[in-house]
């Protein structure tokens, strides 16, 4: 939710819609949401200043977040094939008796 919409979400649950708030009460609400960098000039980019220096809160919050979604690609695993290879045959030679004839 972006920090303009929460501001005027909370300063309409504790003063109600279409209020003049003092300064200081806008400091309150800011410091009840706690959004860091968020300040009096954001709310005065927006309009809600008014001429005698008080903040005139919106009639109605019109909430324009959509829903996201977040979809996961499944993790595909790389996996090498392992070749078996077969151990090495070891061929001994065979010895063979030799006979020899002596004559």
């Amino acid at each position: 939710m972006k920090a303009i919409e929460q501001f005027k979400m909370e300063a309409i649950d504790q003063y109600g819609a279409g209020s003049i708030i003092s300064e200081e009460s806008a400091k309150k609400v800011l410091k009840t949401i706690g959004r860091s960098g968020f300040g009096l000039g954001h709310l005065k980019q927006s309009g809600m200043l008014l001429e005698s220096g008080e903040y005139q809160l919106p009639a109605s919050v019109e909430s324009k977040t959509i829903a996201t979604v977040k979809t996961f690609k499944p993790k595909i695993k790389k996996v090498s094939k392992s070749v078996l290879t077969p151990a090495p045959v070891v061929v001994e030679p065979v010895a063979e008796e030799a006979v020899m004839n002596l004559m």
